[in-house]
């Protein structure tokens, strides 16, 4: 939810929330009306024909958040990316040990119930010495490479939460080809 929240404002946007008892709850996103936009188009339609952040790399995408995990994946999925999706660290690391050279990227949130994202990198470090690591988190830099978070400065990607599909794919287009 933070990440539709950060993305609405970033558009000049605002949120409607209702809630009843019994009943469910009611969002509705609001946009300012653009003078350019003289048809309505969906978002998505341009998701697929872009090529320049295409691939067809394999990822492991560790996310505890399910929403945030979903949105990743069907956002990378829509690039062609083969996607292997965990919440949780311990599943994610066991598919790695199982078949060390299957993954090219690895996209983790920093801080994670159980195993924390620089430790997480670290183990997988193990199995396979070239993998990259993409960290995602709404904080900032300063906490992955923080007390008991001894990744060099040099291997620190992040993204900061929320990000647009846009940067997420640019991001991992870049890493990949690095």
């Amino acid at each position: 939810m933070s990440i539709v929240h950060g993305i609405v404002e970033q558009h000049g946007g605002f949120i409607r929330a209702a809630s009843k008892a019994g009943s469910g709850s009611d969002f509705r996103i609001y946009f300012p009306r653009s003078a350019e936009c003289k048809t309505i188009q969906p978002l998505s339609s341009g998701l697929h024909k872009s090529t320049k952040n295409r691939g067809t790399e394999t990822i492991l995408v560790v996310e505890y958040e399910q929403a945030i995990l979903h949105i990743i994946k069907t956002i990378l999925t829509k690039y062609g990316y083969k996607i292997f999706a965990s919440a949780s660290p311990e599943e994610a690391l066991a598919q790695v040990k199982n078949n060390p050279d299957a993954f090219d990227l690895l996209i983790t949130d920093v801080i994670m119930p159980g195993m924390n994202g620089s430790d997480l990198f670290k183990a997988v470090r193990t199995c396979n010495s070239s993998i990259n690591c993409l960290f995602i988190s709404g904080y900032t830099a300063d906490i992955i490479s923080g007390e008991g978070h001894d990744v060099p400065d040099s291997e620190i990607n992040l993204l900061q939460k929320p990000f647009s599909s846009s940067d997420l794919c640019l991001k991992v287009r870049e890493l990949l080809d690095s």
